[in-house]
């Protein structure tokens, strides 16, 4: 049967005020959206989730590109001539450079459900489809894959009953050549009248093989298990082990969630285990020979455990979700164990919704767990009654959103003129936590530096002190370290040394826009000395050494600098006026038409210079035009000419550093003659008006100003 799919190309743009590594972020193009796996590829995530289309009411798959830092969401729609789909696995191949989607799928014709596998390209565009509807007749639906060591692809699901209702285990191995499966298995074991098997996710093996994690002896009464199933390469089943996790009760429901390979040659499963109106997530370590090492579940409550990843120190991560009793509302939750199954720390994320972690990733692949972990799912909260946003979660070494902010006090003695004292005052470290962060503090005269914190001595409650041996301006500088993000503060420690700052501010006003020049002496801003801006607006005061700020509105506004070297401050305070623009840009002499037009200004990237139609010299046509950019001290930073007949030209000025420009749009040498720009322009008619002194041009058709800031 011919798979007919629609793929609709899709580019959200997500903004982010203040972009910081570690966030929380909603994604919504319709009433309700879920991300359901999650990949990472060099600086970009690829999601698969699926959505509730608005015009047909129907299940659509799709996947998504979004960059690390939770911005540029671009989706892939897949949508069927004749069904409807929801992803359900998403595995990489080929180095990451293609994936295999997992779709369980409804045939709206037959109301039936099948499996529907993708191979995408590096673009996430279809290049097969696969249908086992083509080979398989029986309803079905696939919920995992894998891939071997020799890229064929394993799948896992259910398939239903011939003799009776309910389903049986269904296993394929597929070829990526081909599309066409290699095995297709019905595994009849647990075959009991009316109840319910499906292998809910795979772990290859090195011998091509596979372990398979099943719930079996499912049914409506409230009975399950969870079974652990070892096969070969040809799909033929070795052995297999049953997990009742509550033998004492007899509805005792138990559904298996993820499984992996350890470093140690064993396994780690997950699972939900519910019975008497209780519930728990349940966490398995197994030993090399299969018996259990260790069972964890004290987590996930009335929840479940479903990505797990095993980090270099054997320690586990897992992500998924539980109930939070004070709303009985699901929560999304992340729980770090360490080798012998003992909880070392757990965060949840929620609201006065339902929020959901349904995958787990280490950030950059990088399995010490130092880059921190990234999660993906669903959440409700804050949203109208019947919404649901797709959800992407990015957290650092210790399932936080924090990072790490060093700050700190040098504190003289008086009646020790050559001792400072240290006081801390950094936020987000924790020293003494587990996965917490250590200090790294150079008093900055060629002293060892004191070490604090995790993997070093406790950090002391008390105030460090340090004996400079001479007299001077010392750069005191800490670290503040938290895995692989690194806060650092340098402050100036002065002993038997006057800094006497002298703080002083230029300014260049461009429409709303100040550039701010620092004129301040004695400063030390390299040695520790800093500043402080307030602009007098309300909006919050900065420490760049020469800022740029927009103003909301006019007005006169008193802006105050302050410069602090050790214990020594000065403060410089000028009040400016805001005023309505008069316009960008100059045009001296007055050109014939509306004049030259400079936009935007002030610039962050590029600049363009527009030529109404009909602009000319007062001697004649224009020709070929030059467009020069100088500095305030007449510095030439760019040049570049508009072909005659064009009536614009951009410019890039992203490498042009913060600050006032001074444009000139002139005629080319040799295309006008004779002084037509008062004398500004280096001739002065001595010498035939053929000298080009000046800027080196010919006639000057406009000169302005123009602002670059960021």
């Amino acid at each position: 049967m011919q798979i007919l799919i629609f793929l609709v190309l899709c580019l959200l743009n997500v903004f982010i005020a203040n972009s910081q590594p570690y966030f929380m972020q909603n994604y919504s193009w319709v009433d309700v959206q879920q991300a359901k796996k999650i990949l990472q590829r060099d600086s970009v995530y690829v999601l698969g989730g699926s959505f509730r289309s608005l015009s047909t009411e129907l299940v659509v798959s799709f996947t998504a590109n979004v960059n690390i830092d939770g911005t540029n969401w671009n989706r892939t729609d897949y949508i069927g001539s004749f069904f409807e789909s929801n992803v359900q696995d998403l595995i990489a191949y080929n180095n990451n450079n293609n994936y295999f989607l997992v779709n369980a799928a409804k045939n709206l014709n037959t109301e039936t459900g099948f499996s529907l596998f993708f191979l995408l390209n590096e673009n996430l565009e279809i290049s097969n489809s696969i249908s086992n509807e083509e080979w398989q007749l029986q309803q079905n639906q696939t919920y995992c894959a894998s891939v071997t060591y020799d890229s064929l692809i394993l799948v896992g699901g259910w398939i239903e009953k011939l003799d009776s209702d309910g389903f049986n285990l269904y296993f394929n191995k597929i070829s990526l050549a081909t599309g066409m499966p290699l095995i297709d298995t019905i595994y009849t074991y647990f075959n009991t009248q009316y109840t319910l098997n499906w292998i809910q996710d795979i772990a290859t093996t090195l011998d091509g093989g596979a372990y398979l994690l099943a719930t079996v002896n499912y049914n409506v009464s409230g009975t399950g298990d969870i079974a652990l199933i070892k096969i070969d390469s040809l799909g033929n089943w070795q052995w297999h082990q049953v997990y009742n996790l509550n033998i004492s009760s007899l509805l005792s429901r138990d559904v298996a969630g993820s499984i992996i390979t350890t470093q140690d040659g064993g396994l780690v499963f997950s699972g939900k285990q519910s019975s008497n109106s209780q519930a728990f997530g349940e966490i398995f370590k197994l030993t090399p020979q299969f018996t259990t090492q260790w069972h964890n579940q004290v987590n996930f409550h009335k929840g479940e455990p479903i990505g797990l990843v095993e980090i270099t120190d054997q320690s586990i991560v897992i992500g998924g979700w539980s109930m939070n009793p004070n709303n009985q509302k699901a929560q999304g939750e992340i729980t770090k164990l360490d080798e012998d199954g003992n909880t070392l720390w757990r965060r949840v994320y929620g609201g006065n919704k339902n929020n959901y972690f349904y995958d787990l990733i280490v950030q950059n692949h990088d399995y010490s767990g130092k880059s921190g972990y990234v999660l993906c799912g669903r959440t409700e909260s804050d949203l109208p009654p019947g919404r649901a946003d797709a959800w992407l979660v990015r957290l650092n070494c210790m399932g936080l959103l924090t990072e790490p902010k060093a700050d700190f006090l040098a504190l003289p003695y008086p009646s020790m003129p050559h001792v400072i004292a240290f006081a801390n005052q950094s936020q987000y470290v924790y020293p003494d936590s587990i996965d917490g962060g250590h200090y790294i503090l150079d008093w900055g005269d060629g002293s060892p530096p004191l070490l604090c914190g995790q993997g070093y001595e406790p950090c002391s409650g008390s105030l460090p002190t340090h004996t400079y041996q001479s007299a001077g301006l010392f750069p005191v500088t800490l670290q503040a370290v938290v895995c692989n993000d690194t806060s650092t503060l340098t402050r100036a420690a002065c002993i038997d040394f006057e800094p006497n700052p002298q703080a002083a501010f230029g300014h260049e006003i461009l429409n709303y826009t100040v550039l701010f020049t620092n004129l301040s002496q004695n400063t030390y801003f390299s040695q520790g000395g800093y500043c402080i801006w307030d602009f007098g607006d309300g909006s919050p005061p900065v420490s760049e050494e020469h800022p740029v700020h927009t103003y909301p509105d006019n007005g006169n506004f008193t802006v105050t600098l302050t410069v602090v070297v050790c214990q020594d401050t000065s403060v410089y305070t000028e009040t400016i006026a805001i005023a309505k623009p008069v316009g960008i840009p100059e045009n001296s002499p007055p050109s014939e038409g509306q004049g030259v037009v400079v936009y935007p200004n002030p610039a962050t990237n590029t600049i363009t210079f527009a030529l109404p139609e009909g602009s000319k010299f007062p001697s004649g046509d224009l020709g070929v035009l030059e467009i020069s950019l100088f500095s305030p001290t007449g510095q030439q930073v760019l040049h570049t000419t508009i072909p005659a007949g064009q009536t614009s030209h951009s410019l890039s000025v992203a490498h042009l550093p913060v600050g006032v420009y001074f444009y000139v749009v002139s005629g080319a040498d040799g295309v006008v003659s004779g002084d037509t720009d008062n004398g500004n322009n280096g001739d002065n008619g001595n010498n035939g008006g053929t000298d080009k002194g000046g800027y080196g041009g010919g006639a000057v058709l406009a000169r302005g100003k123009v602002a670059v800031v960021r």
